[in-house]
């Protein structure tokens, strides 16, 4: 059985991007992550090690961030962001009004409730994932400095797993993000499986500034890949967006506008 398949949680966490229709409107995700947290970890089977394959060569290491200094600030212009800085992003996940920010902080004050540890500490890092654009060192970094003994800590397949998880997470936060400019710049992407800002420009018909704010997003999210080119500007290509993923985005915004 491969790593992938080690059940702490079911990756298929409905966690959406936060890109209201009018995103000074507020700061909540899409969907009920607290709800979905509750769905899929009552489903979740209790982890059986045994049942786990080796633990990957390139899993970062129990302590591995904090021992060597690392902070999320030094890596930030990796994450999808608007405005927001670090802190900006970790005080929104804990205190910033999203549907699950009590099972959250629950959860860092070490209330399991009814599931187990791993489970638990699977949640959070799909949280995390969700949060920080899925970036593998700040994840790392953020269940590290938990403040009880966790199970990441002294289990290394549950580590492996914790990463798979970050991997698998379908979406990513970033402020300033709508879903009617992401749901034309991806189309766009996808008619023309690659092309440059201008020509998602011309095709969505959105300014260049706001389509340089969704493309991080797809790419954190692995929809697109970035073709850096020397004597061109940037090529953005196709790394499998669908029309189920259009059609989601479209069924969210509907969503957004009745509430």
């Amino acid at each position: 059985m491969t790593v992938s398949n080690y059940s702490g949680i079911d990756l298929e966490l409905s966690l959406k991007s936060n890109v209201s229709a009018n995103p000074s409107k507020n700061n909540t995700p899409i969907s009920g992550i607290s709800e979905a947290f509750e769905t899929y970890a009552e489903r979740a089977d209790r982890i059986q090690q045994e049942r786990c394959s080796d633990v990957p060569r390139d899993v970062i290491g129990p302590t591995e961030k904090t021992d060597e200094g690392f902070h999320p600030v030094n890596v930030w212009d990796e994450v999808p962001y608007v405005e927001d800085n670090y802190f900006d992003r970790r005080k929104k996940l804990t205190s910033g009004g999203w549907g699950n920010q009590e099972v959250v902080n629950q959860i860092l004050a070490e209330n399991f409730g009814r599931y187990n540890q791993i489970q638990a500490e699977s949640y959070l890092a799909a949280q995390f994932a969700f949060t920080f654009g899925k970036n593998k060192e700040i994840v790392a970094y953020e269940m590290e400095s938990l403040d009880f003994q966790t199970e990441y800590e002294v289990n290394p397949k549950h580590r492996a797993y914790v990463f798979s998880v970050v991997e698998d997470v379908p979406f990513v936060y970033c402020e300033g993000v709508d879903l009617a400019t992401k749901s034309s710049v991806a189309r766009g992407v996808l008619l023309h499986q690659e092309a440059t800002v201008s020509q998602l420009s011309e095709y969505a018909e959105v300014s260049e500034r706001h389509i340089r704010n969704v493309l991080p997003v797809l790419e954190a999210e692995g929809l697109v890949h970035r073709e850096k080119r020397k004597s061109a500007y940037d090529l953005w290509i196709d790394r499998g967006i669908t029309n189920s993923y259009l059609d989601d985005l479209v069924e969210d915004k509907e969503g957004l506008e009745e509430e």
